[in-house]
Parts: C-alpha cells; sequence; structure tokens
C-alpha cells in the first residue's frame, strides 16, 4: 500500500490536501485497502509516501501499474479538469510507471471525453458500470462477470457463447482501464 501511495501522492499533491484531488485520492487508497484503511491513516500514507520513481516500478505488474495510472488519472479530474500541472505530473507518473509518452496522452485524452465516447459509453455497458464508477467498481464487476460467463465454467454446449461474452467483457474491461492501448 505504501507504493501504491505514493504513485497517488504524485497526482493528489499537485494541488494540495485541501483539495478534491487529495480526498480521491484518500478514497482510491481506501479501496485499494479493502477499507482496512481509516481516512486518518490514509491521509498518514498518503502524507509520509516517499515519491514514486522508475526504480520503484518493479512492485508491481503491468496491470497494476495501468490501474494505478488509471486511478492516478482519476484524481486529476476529481474537480471536473486537468490543469497543466496536472498533466505533466501524470505524464512524469506514467513515464515512472513504464509508460510510452503517447499511451499517457491518449489514456488522459480518452478519460477527458475524447474521440471514442461512444466506446466507452458502450464498454460501461457491456461491464454494467455508469459513467461515475470507480476502476474498483470497474475491476469488481467485471470479475463477476468473468466469473458468470468465463468458458470453463459453463457446460460444453454453451462454451461457444460464453467465449463471446468472455471475449466481449475482456474487450471493455481492457478498454476501460486502458490496456488495449499498450498492445497497438
Amino acid at each position: 500500500l505504501s507504493a501504491a501511495a505514493s504513485v497517488l501522492k504524485t497526482i493528489a499533491a499537485v494541488e494540495g490536501t485541501a483539495s478534491a484531488e487529495w480526498e480521491y485520492a484518500r478514497a482510491a487508497l481506501i479501496a485499494l485497502s479493502d477499507q482496512t484503511l481509516t481516512n486518518q491513516t490514509a491521509d498518514q500514507l498518503l502524507s509520509e509516501a516517499q515519491p514514486f520513481t522508475a526504480t520503484s516500478r518493479n512492485q508491481f505488474d503491468e496491470e497494476q501499474r495501468l490501474v494505478l495510472l488509471r486511478i492516478a488519472i482519476d484524481i486529476a479530474t476529481a474537480d471536473g479538469t486537468i490543469s497543466t500541472d496536472e498533466e505533466t505530473a501524470l505524464i512524469n507518473l506514467g513515464k515512472n510507471l513504464g509508460f510510452d509518452e503517447t499511451l499517457i496522452k491518449s489514456l488522459i485524452q480518452r478519460l477527458r471525453g475524447g474521440s471514442t465516447d461512444n466506446e466507452v459509453a458502450e464498454a460501461r455497458k457491456v461491464i454494467g458500470v455508469t459513467p461515475e464508477a470507480t476502476i474498483g467498481e470497474i475491476r469488481s464487476a467485471y470479475k463477476k462477470l468473468m466469473l458468470k460467463h468465463h468458458p470453463d465454467r459453463v457446460e460444453v454446449k454453451e462454451r461457444e457463447e460464453a467465449t463471446r461474452i468472455s471475449a466481449e467483457i475482456n474487450a471493455a474491461y481492457d478498454l476501460l482501464i486502458g490496456r488495449n492501448q499498450t498492445k497497438k
């Protein structure tokens, strides 16, 4: 959690501890802890977190790094906009997480409501989440759907349809967390 706090603090600290971004970072850290942290302990973890560096990234696999970047972008938009300082901090964070600047800018644009609004809306519909859903809610909904529709968990005669549905669920999840951008 302390490594995740470092990532989240990188963006939340841009606007300060009294900002909507800090509140969102605190809530995200609590969610990442499976609700074991209190507001006070999450604030303490964020305040004491060391700066996140590229050498710290090996603590996370690619999906975890992508999820943390996605959460960081959500933090930056907590007040409804991404400032120039926040965008710079996101790009630097993304590079430290091991992602290409083009990918980072694409994710920021997509989550700002870029040219793929219809794709994102459709992906949210497939996963069954609202536009306000957090990354934790998206992951939880994804896991539930995959448990229900995974081809290995259905009768043999239903496997072809389950394979089609699970591919659709995976594609929607990949789009929402930005993983499809890393495959290009």
